[in-house]
């Protein structure tokens, strides 16, 4: 009785090794197709064009990318632009841009909502009744979205606060939902009054009145 049980307790203690070896293969496995994956996905770009693709999506600026990927400064401009013309790095741009959404969960939606409260965004929100400033926490979400800047004093009393510009807002939001288009004459006033109720749609998801 005690050699099976003995036995009974081995088997399983060797079960259990394999079951996390195998495991461990398959973790393995997965990694090494990533990585094949990324090398495929890349193997058209040279060590520098592969630099600037990630330099370049730290602020979409081109030149400085190139300067950042040890192109010479003279020529960064140049080099930036052929750059992204070549289908090998446009599709490697796009391809990390995908996974940085993914990763990051962003998706347009939640980028024009953002734009929507920036653009819509009531400096009121910001100041109690008797006009002095909130604390940062009494102040509601959506208005705090707006807020680009603050300072506050040795209490931790806000002192002054700077907001994003509403204007620039409202001009990406617009851009986004396509309401600069020049054909938009062409499309009709039904099309228009849709793009207007979207608009209002999103003023009042970030508490304004429609």
């Amino acid at each position: 009785m005690i050699f099976i049980v003995h036995f009974c307790i081995f088997y399983v203690h060797k079960l259990t090794i394999v079951n996390n070896v195998h495991k461990k293969f398959l973790i393995g496995v997965k990694n090494f197709m990533a990585k094949q994956k990324t090398k495929k996905n890349s193997k058209k770009l040279t060590l520098k064009q592969a630099k600037f693709v990630e330099e370049y999506l730290v602020d979409f600026n081109g030149t400085q990318a190139a300067i950042r990927a040890k192109y010479s400064p003279k020529t960064a401009y140049v080099i930036a632009q052929e750059n992204l013309k070549k289908p090998a790095i446009i599709k490697e741009i796009q391809r990390k841009q995908e996974e940085i959404r993914a990763n990051l969960e962003v998706t347009p939606e939640k980028v024009i909502a953002e734009f929507a409260k920036v653009a819509f965004h009531d400096v009121a929100g910001i100041y109690n009744d008797d006009g002095s400033l909130k604390t940062i926490k009494e102040i509601d979400s959506n208005t705090r979205a707006s807020i680009t800047r603050l300072k506050a004093n040795n209490k931790g009393r806000i002192i002054s606060v700077r907001t994003y510009d509403k204007v620039k807002a409202l001009e990406s939001l617009a851009k986004h939902l396509g309401l600069f288009e020049k054909d938009n004459q062409q499309k009709g006033t039904a099309d228009m009054a849709a793009r207007a109720e979207i608009m209002k749609d999103l003023f009042r998801a970030i508490g304004g009145e429609g």
